[in-house]
């Protein structure tokens, strides 16, 4: 029985960790391709939309990593929702990265995936009346001289200042509440 037990001790401290290895070697390569793939339907979005934010992929990817800081979100999460914002033609220069960051707080406050938090502000940004409608769903009901403001702003083809005044709403309501989080949580948190 001796000679089982030293089997199996072998065993254990042999095979186990070999096991281990290959299966974290195996999340290490997934998770390559999965940011290869994310980077590569980053470019063809921006081609798709003739890159109407304003960017280039290098910038979002620095973006991304900047947004990423003190935060529970990856680059690879940020830049899959900023996928989705770039098929909102009217969000871009500084209004499609506040738009990422309040996505990054809204998927924080209220349990959303980041992608469809970026689709919700991206249609906020793009159609602000039924897409005011859709937010307040979330953040609470709004000042409907506000929203009323917003959509004739909106609808004078002043789109830039009724995003701004998106932005600033969002600002008020939720004002870096994913870094508030992520500094916060233990590392064993993070998304």
């Amino acid at each position: 029985t001796s000679s089982i037990g030293s089997m199996a001790l072998r065993f254990a401290t042999t095979i186990l960790p070999i096991t281990a290895f290959g299966a974290a070697l195996t999340q290490a390569f997934t998770s390559g391709r999965e940011a290869e793939l994310t980077l590569v339907k980053l470019d063809a979005s921006l081609t798709a939309t003739g890159n109407t934010v304003g960017k280039t992929s290098q910038q979002l990817v620095e973006m991304a990593d900047a947004l990423a800081e003190g935060t529970r979100f990856d680059n690879t999460g940020i830049l899959q929702a900023m996928q989705i914002l770039l098929t909102f033609d009217n969000v871009q220069g500084d209004v499609f990265e506040s738009a990422i960051r309040h996505a990054q707080n809204l998927s924080e406050k209220f349990g959303m995936d980041l992608s469809s938090a970026a689709r919700l502000l991206g249609r906020a940004l793009q159609e602000p009346g039924d897409g005011l409608l859709a937010l307040s769903g979330r953040i609470g009901t709004l000042n409907p001289e506000l929203v009323k403001n917003i959509q004739n702003l909106n609808d004078q083809g002043r789109a830039a200042e009724a995003q701004a005044e998106i932005i600033k709403l969002l600002d008020g309501r939720m004002k870096d509440f994913a870094v508030t989080v992520g500094e916060s949580a233990p590392a064993s948190f993070k998304r």
